[in-house]
């Protein structure tokens, strides 16, 4: 009967030290550093096949602190959610996972290259993917950038879908869509 409770009581404490071993840390403040500019509020316009249109979008950190969420209004119609950036342990970089919203035919995108200033960040979409797709930030200061969103053509090349010129606005969005985007992307 007591080695029947010694047991009962080793795998009580295993269990109950699961969870903490488990329940990994946020990643470490300077995994963030190329992206912390863009926390905040950006209104815009965005060039697409010939047209334009009007776009503000909120970037902010999730409710765990393990994303940025990103959400987004066009046109003034609703918010919706744009996509988020997260850090991948396989691949130790951040990787920027566009919604079907964002209008970006790629599942996720991989920062590649930050240049030495900071002005300038690529995220692509992993070698041999079957629409290589790339997304370039160009910062002007910390309170405008340009987005180009480009895809990949036969020969290598990319052309340009979009590009949105952003200013660090006062409009905030619904944030509701953002916590539930930020439960979409932890279940991943």
């Amino acid at each position: 009967m007591r080695g029947m409770f010694s047991m009962i009581v080793a795998l009580a404490l295993a269990f109950a030290a699961v969870p903490a071993a488990a329940a990994e840390a946020p990643p470490a403040a300077e995994t963030w550093q190329p992206v912390q500019v863009f926390i905040g509020s950006w209104s815009g316009a965005r060039t697409a096949g010939g047209s334009e249109e009007k776009v503000v979008r909120q970037v902010e950190s999730s409710t765990d602190n393990r994303q940025l969420v990103v959400l987004e209004r066009p046109n003034g119609s609703d918010a919706a959610s744009w996509g988020a950036i997260a850090f991948d342990d396989a691949r130790q970089a951040l990787v920027l996972r566009p919604y079907g919203e964002a209008g970006i035919a790629a599942s996720e995108l991989v920062l590649e290259k930050v240049d030495p200033n900071a002005n300038r960040l690529v995220f692509t979409t992993p070698a041999g993917s079957p629409r290589p797709t790339r997304l370039t930030y160009e910062l002007a200061g910390w309170n405008e950038y340009v987005e180009r969103l480009e895809e990949g053509k036969d020969g290598g090349s990319f052309a340009l879908v979009s590009e949105t010129r952003f200013k660090r606005g006062s409009s905030r969005l619904a944030l509701k869509a953002a916590r539930a985007a930020s439960d979409r992307t932890a279940k991943r």
